[in-house]
């Protein structure tokens, strides 16, 4: 099978950090970010990571999906802005993302 996601994963010290989710085109809103996100929330807890946070570009179109899974604002990191074209990702785009330290 092709992969239809990719989240990506750190663990700073004791800090969870969630980042670059993303899911195909064709495949998006079937819950696959939200699996995958509940999964590396999961795996933080498990891992005793406290805190754990999201990063994503404000504004963004999940944002209303992230506040469904129990995340709020906490803050915007000045001068750190991407443009994101997530209709630009196809499959062979994606890789897995998951990179403990």
């Amino acid at each position: 099978g092709q992969p239809v996601g990719n989240v990506s994963f750190d663990a700073i010290g004791n800090t969870g950090e969630l980042y670059e989710v993303e899911t195909v085109p064709s495949m998006r809103r079937r819950g696959i970010a939200a699996t995958m996100v509940l999964a590396m929330r999961a795996r933080a807890e498990a891992r005793g990571l406290h805190p754990f946070f999201l990063r994503t570009t404000v504004g963004h179109t999940t944002w209303s999906m992230y506040e469904r899974l129990g995340f709020e604002r906490e803050g915007t990191l000045a001068g750190f802005v991407r443009s994101a074209k997530p209709e630009a990702l196809s499959p062979s785009d994606l890789t897995p993302g998951f990179s403990p330290r």
